[in-house]
């Protein structure tokens, strides 16, 4: 996939005295207490490379239950070609919209490879789902001026999810996501040390842990 002018969100831009000046002149709520800004842009040109492949197998058992089985791998490698030139404003300041460490963040801050295996066995109306999803390593870097990376391993986890078909119509299910609860390692970067927290927002394992929940689903 080869994408030009990629749209994508700007490296963080600090906000100093004469771009302060400016945000209150143009009645920017808040303006004096902005540290800084970001805003989407078309940054740069990009190509991802990479394969897809899935595999599935359905046995049926002689008391007329039934196994799925599904198994998937992805691996892709982003590059990037081109970054756009600087921008300088009208006081000949000159803004880099897209910087060393949001081209790092770019090719590294996901995963070069994931796979998901699942088997769902139907036994009447009743539809089990246990699912394991696999993330390969990815890093990070905390700034241009503080080039530290942190390296996470690769993560395992599961999902499970149980099914009734009350009626034609009616479903009712009840699941976890994450189900033991994994979290993912702390930032030791520093990097998203802000207003007490310890995990990146970011991170492939949700920082808020495991996700339980209940539904009812109406097919028409």
């Amino acid at each position: 996939i080869a994408i030009k002018d990629q749209f994508y969100a700007t490296s963080a831009i600090t906000v100093t005295p004469s771009i302060k000046a400016a945000l209150i002149a143009a009645s920017i709520p808040g303006a004096d207490t902005i540290g800084q800004v970001q805003f989407f842009q078309n940054a740069f040109d990009s190509k991802t490379f990479g394969v897809d492949v899935v595999a599935t197998y359905k046995k049926n058992w002689e008391n007329g239950q039934s196994t799925s089985f599904t198994a998937s791998g992805n691996w892709n490698s982003f590059v990037i070609d081109k970054v756009n030139k600087p921008t300088a404003n009208s006081s000949g300041a000159t803004y880099t919209f897209f910087d060393g460490e949001a081209v790092y963040d770019f090719k590294h801050a996901a995963p070069r490879w994931r796979s998901t295996l699942s088997a769902t066995h139907e036994i009447g109306k009743f539809k089990i789902l246990g699912r394991a999803n696999i993330y390969g390593p990815y890093k990070n870097m905390f700034s241009v001026s503080n080039p530290v990376i942190q390296s996470w391993d690769p993560e395992l986890m599961f999902d499970t999810e149980i099914t009734y078909k009350a009626t034609d119509t009616y479903s009712v299910a009840v699941g976890a996501r994450n189900l033991f609860a994994n979290y993912p390692d702390p930032d030791k970067t520093g990097e998203s040390a802000t207003n007490g927290r310890v995990y990146r927002s970011d991170s492939i394992v949700d920082w808020q842990g495991g996700f339980w929940y209940a539904k009812i689903s109406a097919t028409f």
